[in-house]
């Protein structure tokens, strides 16, 4: 390895050109294919469809046509939301982006339906205070269940108006979100034309578009800033603007040849290719970082230019092309389970970084060759006299001590990773959404408004059912389970044929006289004192109502029952047209909803209603299972990839160093960094989530390549010293530590890019990416730590 790294660092430089044309040509082919991509950016790009819970979901939707139910809640004075209710009708009507517009029950019809549909218990006392309105038994009874006149889409003081949208919103491109050309014509009518109605929007196509867009937009006024971070950290070894353009250049060409070799793979290109960037920016940056600092140490040395780029490669560069390996190693093997997701980010990182590492080890010394030719000296990296000093001390210090003393820094290595291990104990994992998601998402905010002010959950489980009977009967095993708050279909407003609608019909019809007198004698006596009179009707009907409008209501129910036998039940040939839209599919079925207790975006809750609603009924569908999934995810083929990676590892480092030994050194830095890492934030209190549970890999990846650059100047130095000097017995601080405070410094600049790009991340009021960073800025610089005091501690008793 040492001889063919050192022949390609020479042969670049001796043939600049030729170097240069033989990277740019394939990765030019390459971009070809990618400019000719189909490119998929919606969710359902990198959802596994065929994931056996999934597949419900997407049964469903695709035979009901569910598309994407929007909720638009209305808040005002009671009397401008029946006309905000026609406002969002006529605004929605006919758009291209809306299926249909299903607005609420007009209260007319619940109170004409109120004998038929209201509970066997709330009919009897109806009927005991039509024979005597002062039996204070039946008043007691009223006063306990009230007559159930709300509907589920309307509470005093707001209206819910569903909406379905044309598209699913998970098969909406990234960007290009139909939701917000919706919301902005809603909310103009709402201004220009009833502006005492606010108006709030939820419901997965409102979720998804704000959480998206927020956190794009976020990540993309960021991204520029984490450059610049970057490139500022870079400065300090490389202070001129070519010197820079080298290290560009091959990441460029590295990120053109992955898309195309993707695209080559899988035929598109997904949402997740659009993060991979993120990835190999920085541990390219690194590669050049531990190529461009050896380069300045050997040309400090005697010898020409191309004999100390034959040196670097020969020395870091086996470093380079381990811990290259390694990382892109691990993300190929994620790349192979039949998922989707693993599939296209394991190919964009570990092809990413494979491009990378050729393209920064061809090109670099074939850039140097020309730059130096122009300019009439080597472009080693200007670094002003004494800059960086104050990073190189304590680096220094830290290596000679754990040269001097390692076991002392090894039982404090050991306290500490102990004290980590007991923290485990306190883990956590985060299962609700609303803890992981953006904090700038409105639409979550309506969500738990609708769901305090109509107590139901807003993601309902769905079934599709052949008939009314049917409806009826899996309706009553949805409420018999306490999981479920209630079931509603089109048969909750068509009464059951049978002995209790006889009953009602005929008790309808012997009070139907009284019913009549009461109405005319209420109407004569007027608001003040049919409020005062029929209290108790009074307070049922309009509990949170104008005592005013409650007496009217109560009015209202006492024609309702005077009327109800002549005008029979309702029937599913003369309901409303919004309800039978509502819960009869385009395929046939009737629709009925279960909506579930507890809180709508927790993704433990919602696997425990999926387990309960599909005992009931295997076909039960609802949004909560992508919740389930996303939250959750059970991906049996964690394990066996995690062993795959470890392996691969574990073959890389015993092929790299020869011996099992040296490549169990190799780990430590890793293993501390993890362990230290985890074990610190479940001591304080911090719950892991599936997006830092999905960060640790490039934790460990990073972690490994420190190990490895340190033991690779460690054997390099103990070799050229010779076994005697390796205890540090000779010269102030001795090969081993010479070697730690040498490579540290690499290592701490590394480090320092890394973080200062992930850093960025605690600016984006996200907390899943505010953890994925706190990771990252909690576990390098202990990897740091680790590998210039507990490595070359172990170094020098192991060695």
């Amino acid at each position: 390895m040492r001889r063919l790294l050192g022949g390609l660092g020479t042969w670049s430089h001796r043939r600049p050109v030729l170097a240069i044309a033989l990277a740019l040509l394939p990765a030019a082919v390459l971009g070809g294919l990618a400019l000719r991509a189909p490119v998929d950016l919606s969710f359902t790009g990198i959802i596994d469809r065929d994931d056996p819970v999934l597949a419900t979901y997407f049964e469903s939707s695709s035979r009901h046509q569910l598309g994407g139910f929007l909720l638009i809640l209305l808040e005002g004075p009671e009397s401008d939301l029946a006309a905000g209710v026609t406002l969002i009708e006529e605004t929605l009507d006919g758009h291209a982006l809306i299926r249909s517009v299903i607005p609420p029950l007009p209260e007319s019809w619940w109170l004409e339906q109120l004998p038929w549909l209201a509970s066997a218990e709330v009919f009897d006392a109806l009927m005991r205070l039509v024979d005597n309105p002062l039996d204070e038994a039946a008043r007691r009874a009223l006063g306990q269940e009230g007559t159930g006149l709300a509907s589920l889409d309307e509470v005093a003081g707001s209206r819910l108006v569903q909406v379905r949208m044309a598209r699913d919103p998970l098969e909406v491109t990234v960007g290009r979100w139909d939701f917000f050309e919706v919301e902005e014509i809603v909310l103009k009518a709402f201004a220009e034309k009833l502006p005492s109605v606010s108006v709030g929007f939820s419901g997965l196509p409102a979720v998804a578009a704000q959480d998206q867009s927020r956190t794009f937009g976020i990540v993309s006024r960021l991204t520029p800033l984490s450059l610049i971070v970057v490139l500022t950290l870079f400065w300090l070894i490389e202070r001129r603007l070519v010197g820079i353009f080298v290290v560009v250049v091959p990441l460029l060409v590295a990120v053109v040849a992955t898309l195309g070799a993707v695209t080559l793979l899988t035929n598109g290109l997904t949402i997740m290719e659009t993060f991979f960037g993120v990835t190999v920016f920085g541990l390219g940056i690194d590669f050049a970082v531990h190529l461009l600092m050896r380069l300045r140490e050997e040309r400090r040395k005697d010898g020409t230019v191309e004999e100390a780029v034959r040196r670097t490669y020969q020395g870091t560069g086996r470093g380079v092309v381990a811990g290259g390996a390694t990382t892109a190693g691990a993300f190929l093997i994620l790349s192979v389970p039949d998922d989707p997701m693993a599939r296209h980010l394991g190919l964009a990182g570990g092809l990413g970084l494979l491009f990378c590492l050729l393209a920064m080890l061809v090109l670099m010394p074939a850039f140097w060759r020309i730059i130096e030719r122009r300019e009439g000296s080597h472009p080693e990296s200007r670094v002003a006299p004494g800059r960086g000093r104050w990073l190189a001390r304590p680096i220094a210090a830290g290596a000679r001590l754990a040269v001097e003393r390692p076991w002392s820094v090894l039982a404090v290595s050991g306290l500490l990773l102990g004290i980590s291990l007991l923290g485990l104990a306190r883990f956590r994992y985060e299962t609700n959404l609303m803890r992981v998601f953006n904090r700038d998402v409105p639409a979550v905010q309506v969500v738990e408004r609708v769901q305090e002010r109509y107590s139901v959950n807003g993601a309902p489980w769905i079934v599709g059912v052949p008939d009314l009977e049917t409806a009826r009967r899996v309706a009553g095993r949805f409420e018999e389970d306490p999981a479920f708050e209630m079931a509603v279909s089109l048969a909750s407003f068509v009464p059951e044929p049978g002995s209790e609608l006889e009953r009602r019909r005929n008790e309808l019809l012997r009070i139907a006289p009284k019913a009549r007198q009461l109405a005319a004698m209420a109407s004569d006596l007027g608001t003040e004192a049919l409020a005062t009179q029929f209290n108790t009707l009074v307070d049922s009907v309009g509990d949170g109502v104008d005592p005013r409008r409650a007496a009217e209501l109560a009015l209202e129910v006492l024609r309702s029952l005077a009327g109800a036998a002549e005008r029979g039940p309702p029937t599913l040939e003369t309901l409303p047209p919004g309800i039978v839209e509502r819960f009869r599919s385009p395929s046939g079925d009737l629709l009925l909803f279960a909506y579930a207790e507890g809180d709508t975006l927790d993704g433990a809750q919602a696997k425990e209603q999926r387990e309960a609603a599909q005992r009931i009924d295997p076909r039960a569908s609802s949004l909560s299972i992508l919740l389930e999934v996303l939250m959750l995810g059970d991906r049996p083929w964690i394990p066996k990839v995690a062993v795959g990676i470890l392996a691969f590892v574990a073959m890389i480092l015993l092929a790299d160093f020869g011996s099992p030994r040296v490549a169990c050194l190799a780990l430590v830095p890793v293993l501390m960094g993890t362990a230290l890492t985890a074990g610190l934030l479940c001591w304080v209190g911090m719950p892991f989530n599936v997006m830092t549970l999905g960060v640790l890999p490039l934790l460990m990846g990073l972690g490994v390549d420190d190990g490895i650059h340190v033991l690779h100047r460690v054997l390099e130095s103990t070799s050229r010293a010779g076994r005697r000097d390796a205890d540090g017995a000779r010269g102030e601080n001795g090969p081993i530590a010479d070697a730690a405070a040498a490579v540290g410094r690499a290592i701490a600049m590394t480090t320092a890019t890394t973080c200062s790009s992930f850093g960025v991340l605690m600016l984006t009021n996200h907390p899943g990416l505010e953890s994925m960073a706190l990771v990252m800025l909690i576990g390098l610089p202990i990897c740091l730590v680790a590998s210039v005091t507990t490595l070359p501690a172990l170094a020098r008793l192991v060695l």
